[in-house]
């Protein structure tokens, strides 16, 4: 199938199901046509596919009726190289891993980035189910696996000399960030990103309501910790893009910057 039909096809579902949450990042992506027309389909085929993907194992696509057949067949044929167009989606991981190879230095492996976002997705997936409680440690390693594979995918792209290991502020803000933005909807799924030591502190389990997880004085306190943590980290990140001087990096990671300044700002004063 023709990959613009199949992330336009992607792009409208996004914004069909919630046009305010989307509208940005898919508006984004076709921007980045203006950087370059291969850039700009290399990105809205990755981003389209792990968007495809989360959102069927997260149970957003109830049009998809085996969501882990579904996600493992992709795998395969991305893990095997031996691509038969079913489903369609998998076209836009062939097409993108393609580009990416060729823009790649020494020491990248875009497929491997692919396999290795797919297997976190995964791991979300069987995690929430069991209601799984990580450590502090693992949790962390959690930010690592989730955001780094995606970095290195986004700076590939745009030909950046700079990898997810040269900025790793940029992946540990946003999961500590966005672990508390999405809170209530994460803890009704299933998916706890408040470390095992800090629940046993607070007296609290798996099984405690959303309600007792945002009133407990330990919960909160490891919240603006975290927060206070990435506002402390996001500095340190401006200023290694600045001494890279690549103006198209600075360009998208800031844009992620902003809204991570914005949102911690506000969380902590909620807090108080």
């Amino acid at each position: 199938m023709n990959i613009e039909l199949l992330s336009g096809v992607e792009a409208i579902r996004l914004l069909w199901r919630d046009p305010v949450k989307y509208a940005r990042g898919v508006t984004g992506m076709y921007l980045l046509t203006a950087k370059g027309v291969e850039l700009g389909q290399i990105a809205r085929a990755s981003f389209f596919f792990f968007r495809n993907q989360d959102d069927c194992l997260d149970g957003d696509r109830t049009d998809i009726q085996d969501p882990i057949s579904y996600v493992l067949a992709c795998r395969y044929q991305i893990a095997s190289g031996v691509y038969t167009g079913k489903p369609p989606i998998v076209d836009l991981a062939k097409f993108a891993i393609g580009g990416l190879s060729q823009r790649g230095k020494d020491g990248d492996n875009p497929k491997q980035n692919f396999l290795d976002e797919i297997d976190v997705m995964l791991f979300d997936y069987h995690r929430a189910k069991e209601r799984k409680v990580l450590t502090r440690s693992e949790l962390d390693k959690y930010y690592e696996n989730t955001f780094f594979p995606v970095v290195n995918i986004m700076l590939i792209g745009i030909n950046s000399r700079l990898r997810a290991t040269d900025i790793p502020e940029l992946s540990f803000c946003q999961g500590r960030i966005y672990s508390i933005r999405d809170l209530d909807t994460d803890w009704t799924r299933g998916t706890i990103n408040i470390p095992s030591e800090v629940l046993e502190q607070a007296k609290l389990s798996t099984s405690s309501t959303i309600r007792e997880i945002r009133s407990s004085s330990v919960v909160r306190s490891w919240f603006r910790q975290q927060l206070n943590q990435s506002q402390d980290e996001l500095p340190n990140l401006e200023t290694r893009l600045a001494k890279a001087d690549e103006g198209l990096t600075s360009m998208l990671c800031m844009g992620l910057v902003h809204p991570l300044y914005r949102l911690s700002k506000r969380y902590l004063s909620a807090l108080g």
